[in-house]
């Protein structure tokens, strides 16, 4: 619920900020358009806006790009949350064939009874099998982990 309110405070400001932006003023004018809400954050941690800061999120300023990022970060993890969709990477040490990724896929899936949306990193480090990072889970089935964890076993 916590996120579900901080989304739709950011939506209403980005549909304000965005509806002054876009209607037909001049570049200058566009430069210099700020939301009232921003300008109360603003006073409220006692920041200054500089000219290319157009926003205040979580005491952090803002350009105009970057607030479009947040907005559709926040978006996105929204309805993902709302679809039961976990984001996720996984690493492996070499690139790797879909089918290969669409098992693993499937077998987290299963275990973990959610929808996994996940894309393929190299990461030359794990020497071989693969880690997956998804919500706020690390399933490392990587030969580095296994190495460290031998070495360990070994020193103590």
């Amino acid at each position: 619920m916590k996120k579900t309110s901080k989304l739709v405070a950011l939506l209403l400001t980005s549909s304000m900020f965005l509806a002054a932006c876009n209607n037909n003023q001049d570049a200058n004018t566009k430069e210099d358009t700020k939301v009232e809400s921003t300008e109360k954050a603003a006073k409220e941690s006692n920041s200054q806006l500089d000219d290319k800061t157009v926003a205040m999120v979580n005491g952090e300023k803002l350009s105009k790009d970057d607030y479009k990022k947040e907005i559709s970060f926040l978006y996105k993890e929204f309805l993902n949350s709302e679809k039961g969709i976990v984001e996720g990477i996984i690493y492996t040490p070499y690139p790797v064939a879909k089918e290969i990724l669409k098992q693993i896929i499937t077998a987290i899936e299963k275990r973990y009874q959610i929808k996994l949306h996940a894309k393929n990193e190299v990461e030359p480090d794990l020497i071989g099998g693969f880690k997956v990072v998804f919500g706020d889970k690390v399933l490392d089935r990587s030969v580095k982990r296994e190495l460290e964890e031998l070495y360990r076993k070994m020193v103590s």
